[in-house]
């Protein structure tokens, strides 16, 4: 007595595409009993790629996309479909959330994903493609020279293989922003010393350890940080006039420094410009840089300049400072921290002098 011989019925489907075309191809792998196997190129469908440039990976998802317009015309039970493409890109938009791409991707993956579950696509290498064919084309010789269309190439046991994209879950905790306080700091040198440190420990972690800076620190590391205070005191004061300047823009003329001719240096810093580029002289002297008032920047070099000339009166830390900086309503400035200077108050106080009492009468009559 005969049994009936029963068929088991699996699909197999490549997309590819190219600048110039995109399409599918699926093959039909049926089973036998005693595990023999037979594979047939079953349908395949090309189209051309649109007039508007896309890049290959749009493309490889329209060519997704049309391997399941393929899957949808074949009549027949179907146990398993794979599909197959060539693109990791493409790949990792269909086995993700689409509503974390762009809507052009993201209408596109929902309507594969509805008509083919994400785990039944898998990755092959593009040598191993008979998509590939289809979407760069071939002449009739060349397609019976290609080997990549020989039947065995697609058994049950195909060649390709199956590349899971696992996904990866970071635990990341969000870092407090922990920025100095320049009126935490007495002296302006303890200030940059601490900045070129933090600077220096920024730079040393992403170094090998024998390029790592150690030692003491260097002069040009300390202007580093002068320099970076600075420009942060600039860039909350005059964030407007330093924008117009970017732009090769004159500043407003309801500015505070459309006066002083401003320009910005190759370290960022606002400098007054003036009539003096041929005289003689320091690039500080005749390009001072702009301090604004009222800054906690401004009242520490200030200070500095102050403790520097032994604790001088207003008119020659006035002169100091004028070497180097042109400071808004300076001596306004220069006066209130000579006035908040412990120092100065205990040299310049006067002696406690008792009330007298009031004159006898025979003095005054």
């Amino acid at each position: 007595m005969s049994h009936p011989i029963s068929f088991r019925h699996k699909l197999h489907a490549f997309g590819d595409a190219s600048e110039t075309a995109y399409g599918a191809v699926v093959y039909l792998v049926v089973t036998k009993e005693y595990h023999s196997t037979i594979s047939n190129l079953v349908m395949a469908k090309s189209r051309v790629a649109p007039l508007k440039k896309m890049t290959l990976s749009r493309l490889e998802l329209m060519a997704a996309k049309l391997i399941t317009f393929v899957r949808d015309a074949m009549k027949i039970n179907i146990e398993r479909l794979t599909c197959w493409t060539d693109s990791k890109i493409t790949l990792c938009w269909i086995k993700g959330s689409s509503r974390r791409w762009k809507p052009f991707i993201q209408n596109r993956v929902e309507e594969i994903q509805q008509l083919v579950e994400p785990s039944q696509w898998r990755h092959c290498p593009t040598n191993a493609n008979p998509a590939d064919i289809l979407s760069r084309g071939s002449t009739l010789a060349e397609r019976f020279r290609s080997r990549i269309c020989e039947a065995r190439r697609y058994d049950a046991d195909i060649c390709c293989l199956a590349e899971e994209i696992g996904s990866i879950k970071v635990l990341m905790k969000q870092a407090e922003n922990v920025t100095l306080n320049p009126e935490r700091y007495e002296q302006f040198d303890h200030l940059l010393r601490v900045t070129t440190y933090c600077v220096r420990f920024g730079k040393n972690c992403h170094l090998p350890k024998p390029r790592r800076m150690v030692g003491y620190l260097t002069p040009l590391e300390m202007q580093n940080a002068k320099n970076h205070w600075i420009r942060k005191a600039q860039q909350e004061r005059f964030a407007n006039e330093i924008y117009q300047l970017s732009k090769e823009k004159p500043t407003a003329v309801s500015s505070r420094l459309q006066q002083f001719d401003p320009f910005i240096d190759k370290h960022g810093l606002l400098r007054i410009g003036g009539r003096l580029q041929n005289a003689d002289l320091p690039e500080s002297i005749k390009n001072p840089i702009i301090l604004p008032d009222k800054h906690p920047t401004t009242t520490a070099i200030i200070r500095r300049g102050h403790l520097r000339q032994l604790h001088g009166g207003c008119e020659i830390s006035l002169a100091t400072l004028r070497q180097r900086y042109w400071i808004l309503r300076e001596k306004r400035e220069v006066k209130g921290v000579i006035h908040s200077c412990p120092c100065c108050k205990r040299i310049e106080s006067m002696p406690f002098v008792a009330k007298m009492a009031p004159l006898p009468v025979d003095r005054i009559q």
